[in-house]
């Protein structure tokens, strides 16, 4: 099959990182793969690299008609069995492009549980000129139906995590916490919905009954004022590790007893997945697209979103019962080898470009 996958970011991030790993999976697959990006992308630098065929365009804004002419010469040239788009304005250009020129079939890749504003914008981008739509969750394939798409016409793929590359036996814990007992830590960027606040609100209830705890929260860095300030407030600054942005999390995700993901609004949670396959026993907002994910008491705890005392609760649970944390991070291991693994999502993947055919 001969693919083209598209995208219009040009810094890394985690929606680039998995079109990085659908295009390397569905090329090791047997699949011809090409890739379109926007200019000195990080994600085409990478690929590029790889060996995979790559080709650069600008995608600056959706209403570029030059770039829509160009890219629909590229796509009468090569002739695609199906073009893959992975960000709006990648979207409206190759969607546009392929209008003019080859009549590919189009597949949307939508991350966001954020409903469309316009019904109408939402039955042309999601219905009258794509083929299919895959949502990386139910919860944003339900914001699509209620916007207006239909319900068959959207198929549910999460998103892929490198199991071997997350995977515990081949890290060791950051340095800096290894003398530290027990650690319960986050990662996310610095989005409120991501629930960084319930999370510190939830630190003092957790030391009364382990004053040794300490927290270390990745993606958070002294410049978050509203967050430091917080910490400083109830207390507990200098029990807490504000880790900033790291380019390999793993090292932060193997020092951790227990991680806790709080976020409020989430189409999936790549971070989650990243944490589960590093076996970690994880607490989770019970919302989004962690309702895919997760079966409560079998391989994370769920708790009610945006409570630091159900965080407070649960993660004091299983360091009171570490036994059964350390069951529920061998079981949230398999969970991501089963259903989250490069290998299988790349498979689902082309089996639906395949019925599109």
């Amino acid at each position: 099959m001969k693919i083209l996958l598209a995208t219009s970011s040009t810094g890394w991030s985690g929606g680039q990182h998995q079109v990085y790993l659908l295009a390397k999976g569905l090329k090791d697959r047997g699949n011809a793969v090409s890739v379109i990006t926007s200019h000195n992308s990080e994600l085409g630098k990478r690929l590029g690299a790889e060996g995979v065929d790559t080709h650069f365009f600008r995608m600056n804004k959706e209403a570029d008609i030059f770039t829509m002419i160009g890219m629909a010469g590229f796509l009468k040239r090569n002739r695609f069995d199906v073009i893959n788009v992975h960000r709006p304005t990648a979207h409206t250009i190759a969607m546009i492009a392929n209008m003019l020129s080859s009549h590919a079939r189009f597949v949307v890749t939508r991350r966001v549980p954020y409903g469309i504003p316009s019904r109408i914008s939402a039955k042309i981008k999601y219905e009258w000129f794509v083929d299919r739509v895959i949502a990386i969750s139910n919860d944003v394939k339900q914001s699509l139906v209620r916007t207006g798409v239909q319900e068959k016409h959207i198929a549910v793929i999460p998103d892929a995590i490198d199991v071997e590359y997350y995977n515990p036996a081949s890290v060791a814990p950051v340095p800096g916490l290894r003398g530290k007992k027990p650690v319960i830590g986050t990662v996310g960027n610095a989005n409120r919905q991501k629930g960084h606040q319930y999370f510190i609100a939830a630190m003092p209830v957790i030391l009364k009954k382990y004053p040794d705890a300490f927290f270390v929260d990745v993606g958070i860095n002294e410049n978050d004022r509203e967050l430091v300030e917080l910490a400083d407030r109830l207390g507990i600054r200098e029990k807490i590790l504000f880790a900033g942005f790291q380019q390999d999390v793993r090292p932060y995700l193997k020092a951790m007893d227990v991680f806790v993901f709080p976020s409020i609004v989430e189409g999936l949670g790549t971070s989650l997945l990243e944490a589960m396959s590093m076996q970690r026993p994880v607490v989770v907002s019970r919302t989004g697209g962690m309702l895919d994910v997760i079966t409560h008491n079998e391989n994370g705890m769920f708790v009610q979103p945006g409570s630091d005392k159900a965080i407070a609760d649960a993660v004091c649970g299983l360091l009171g019962n570490m036994q059964h944390a350390h069951a529920l991070g061998i079981q949230a291991r398999k969970t991501i080898e089963q259903n989250f693994s490069v290998q299988v999502v790349a498979k689902k993947t082309q089996d639906l470009f395949s019925i599109l055919l």
